[in-house]
């Protein structure tokens, strides 16, 4: 039995059979060779598209809580997502606008602010960290 990935879990679905010839289409179209790549392509394309600025904003905070470099945060979260219509880095900050027209602020520090129609919707503190450098508040407060 192969070993399981750190950070994956083994799931087995069934499929409609059309679903499956279309799946295999793709895999053929993208020269994938692994059937599950195209699956996992597949869903996390359609998944972005239930995206919000919730929940977008939120995986590039705890991105750049990770990595903690705004570009590197948002070329894994923001660049090519279907819902982000704009992209701009500042001096020190970085600014991502949504179709939905919610405007995001973001510092290096984690800094977050968020506005609709020039209207403040939310702001996150600055990150802080224990004692191993560790990020203690990634998640966005409500």
């Amino acid at each position: 039995m192969p070993r399981e990935k750190e950070g994956f879990v083994r799931k087995v679905f069934m499929l409609p059979a059309d679903l499956v010839e279309r799946i295999a289409g793709y895999q053929r179209q993208a020269q994938l060779t692994s059937e599950v790549e195209a699956v996992r392509r597949l869903l996390e394309e359609a998944l972005k598209y239930r995206d919000d600025w919730w929940s977008l904003t939120q995986r590039f905070r705890e991105q750049l809580a990770s990595v903690r470099s705004l570009s590197e945060a948002a070329r894994e979260t923001l660049v090519g997502h279907p819902l982000i219509t704009n992209i701009a880095f500042n001096r020190d900050s970085l600014e991502f606008t949504l179709s939905s027209g919610e405007t995001v602020t973001a510092s290096a520090t984690g800094e977050i602010a968020i506005f609709r129609s020039g209207k403040p919707l939310l702001d996150a503190p600055k990150f802080e960290f224990d004692e191993d450098g560790t990020v203690k508040n990634s998640y966005l407060p409500f």
